[in-house]
């Protein structure tokens, strides 16, 4: 395995940046956001808050089946968006018992957020799966000042939950999970417990782990542990998991591959067929003394090729991206937020770019300005914004300017 980077939350609000080898992962550093730790194709360690984990049992052992079946049951819970976007999960098999499948199923939020959907990443998981986890337990850690607890049948993660915020176990926090308890096990999600397992971090020690006694489960309590390699690697052969964002990105850089191989096929023939052209009228040049009359012959043929060579010269505008008005409309769109903002006009002539359009308010044209001036596939252009026209439902009229240095 190649050196791989994983993005992990933190007991604190920061972000902890791992670097693993074959052996170990290493933490490397500390940042604020995702996005500034500036690395290429990381992994990213979902906190609990912003995915949903739970099991299902499907009456069923038809792997065929399992996925149409999970769609159902998100849509029977009220877990699907109302604007008919197709969820985004993924799912892995849990146990199988008597024609039927437990399935451990993780879910992205329909509102998923922006700060995490790096289009640089390569997998996204959720963080517990990311950890070496002790068998047929209930583990609780500090993730991003929340309190966390996971359940495990096997070393598997069956469920996560967010008990709430800060680092104090009360005896409501416990008897709730005592009540989840009794519910997993009457759902035959997980087995007898083992007992529970108090992982603590320096910077947000867990206090209170005296009331978890109340369950009547033996409690050990350990340091969180480091991201483990091999959970690593499985969680990145997987990938399943990409916000919609992400895999819009991604298919912006297949597109944009697709038509660099477009026009580097289209280069090509252009060359042979000014070669061509050349060596012919090279030709016709060296036999005209001799040759006058069927130099006369030929001319119709050499007028064909002369509109031949004109036609491609009309298409160097198509194949150069910096002057293919649909290229740059594609990237003008990528950084286009997901809700809210519109185009009602694009125009490219010459060196500068004109958009019109309509945004949800004032300070959403001022911020797709600022994405457009970051945006590495338009370095070229200088950006400039008219004031934006606020109308009465305070959505405003906006006018971009961008002109090629």
């Amino acid at each position: 395995m190649s050196k791989r980077t994983l993005i992990f939350p933190a007991a604190s609000p920061e972000w902890e940046v791992w670097r693993g080898t074959r052996a170990q992962m290493t933490l490397e550093r500390r940042v604020q956001d995702p996005a500034l730790a500036a690395v290429e194709g990381p992994g990213i360690g979902l906190p609990a808050s912003e995915l949903l984990l739970f099991a299902l049992w499907l009456n069923t052992r038809d792997a065929t089946l399992f996925e149409g079946l999970i769609r159902s049951q998100l849509e029977k819970r009220g877990l699907v968006s109302r604007s008919g976007a197709a969820p985004v999960f993924d799912y892995q098999i849990a146990a199988e018992d008597e024609g039927r499948t437990l399935v451990r199923v993780s879910l992205l939020p329909v509102n998923f957020p922006a700060s995490l959907a790096l289009s640089q990443a390569q997998f996204y998981a959720a963080s517990g799966d990311l950890l070496p986890l002790p068998e047929h337990r209930m583990i609780l850690w500090m993730e991003r000042r929340q309190l966390i607890l996971a359940v495990t049948r096997g070393d598997e993660m069956v469920y996560q939950q967010v008990l709430g915020h800060g680092a104090n176990l009360t005896a409501a926090i416990v008897a709730e999970i005592g009540a989840l308890r009794f519910a997993l096990e009457a759902e035959g999600v997980m087995k007898k417990l083992a007992g529970i397992t108090l992982w603590q971090s320096p910077e947000e020690p867990i206090t209170g782990g005296e009331c978890l006694a109340a369950l009547g489960l033996p409690v050990e309590e350990a340091e969180r542990p480091a991201p483990a390699v091999v959970r690593v690697e499985r969680a990145a052969s997987r990938g399943r998991l990409l916000p919609a964002p992400v895999q819009a990105a991604r298919r912006a850089k297949a597109r944009k591959e697709q038509w660099t191989r477009y026009a580097a096929i289209a280069g090509a023939v252009y060359i042979g067929l000014v070669f061509l052209l050349w060596a012919w009228q090279l030709q016709l040049k060296r036999k005209a003394a001799a040759l006058g009359e069927l130099v006369q012959a030929d001319q119709p043929a050499a007028a064909m090729l002369e509109r031949s060579a004109a036609a491609w010269r009309v298409l160097e505008s198509a194949v150069d991206p910096r002057t293919y008005a649909l290229e740059q409309f594609h990237q003008a769109t990528a950084v286009l937020p997901a809700v809210g903002m519109r185009f009602t006009a694009f125009e490219l002539k010459g060196d500068t770019i004109t958009i019109r359009g309509t945004a949800r308010n004032a300070p959403e044209v001022y911020k797709y300005v600022e994405a457009l001036r970051k945006h590495r596939e338009m370095p070229a252009y200088h950006w400039r914004v008219s004031p934006p026209r606020v109308l009465r439902d305070d959505t405003a009229e906006f006018r971009v300017e961008g002109r090629r240095q």
